[in-house]
């Protein structure tokens, strides 16, 4: 709930209104991201797989009915007023307020509001968690599809990232790195048509303008 607002405050960055500008053009067709903040629509990105799912969705664990988060959100603070005006607060990397001292024990959280009795958690895989078999399906068939892939920002630490680069592999499709520091495909020996150790911002952008023109 507290990290709802700081979450929501978040604006694409010079790498993905690059990578909008590069599909848009036509050398990017289709985007898949381990990503949950939905930024990449934001930024103008039309073709987009949320392998991780959508921080801005919450589902029931019940009945499985899906509910926008700004809907859930105002439910909850309709719920606990007085926690809608503590103060600063810590963001964890996954948009969670640490409040560490806090006493939870009037904390009322909302049933879903299609079944009235499940509880609800965001539409999103957590650790540990497994991916929907139609998003897995989906992203095989577009890595099945491709005639190149590049893989951005990410060290494809989590195997359903990982496995997309294997498939591509295994057709024989060239493979592309832009990322800083040490990742899986490294460690795996993954052969790399491309590798560029920079950050994707300025990488990514200096691609859309050789590839797009100057904005």
């Amino acid at each position: 709930m507290l990290g709802w607002r700081p979450f929501t405050a978040a604006r694409p960055n010079r790498a993905h209104r690059s990578l909008a500008r590069l599909q848009a053009h036509g050398a990017l067709d289709e985007l898949i991201t381990q990503n949950v903040d939905g930024l990449h629509q934001r930024a103008g990105s039309r073709s987009v797989l949320d392998l991780h799912g959508r921080m801005d969705a919450v589902r029931c664990l019940a009945c499985g009915a899906h509910e926008a988060r700004a809907t859930f959100q105002a439910r909850l603070e309709r719920a606990n007023p007085h926690w809608v005006e503590v103060g600063v607060i810590e963001l964890r990397a996954d948009s969670d307020a640490q409040l560490s001292t806090a006493d939870f024990s009037d904390f009322v959280v909302p049933s879903c509001g299609a079944c009235g009795g499940g509880p609800v958690k965001p539409d999103v895989v957590f650790f540990g968690g497994a991916i929907e078999p139609r998003v897995v399906a989906l992203a095989a068939e577009l890595v099945e599809a491709c005639d190149a892939l590049l893989v951005v920002g990410s060290t494809c630490s989590t195997y359903s990232a990982f496995r997309l680069v294997q498939r591509a592999v295994a057709r024989a499709v060239p493979v592309g790195l832009l990322s800083l520091g040490p990742t899986r495909m490294h460690r795996a020996g993954t052969p790399l048509a491309l590798e560029t150790d920079v950050a994707c911002g300025p990488a990514l952008e200096h691609f859309a303008e050789r590839l797009c023109g100057t904005p």
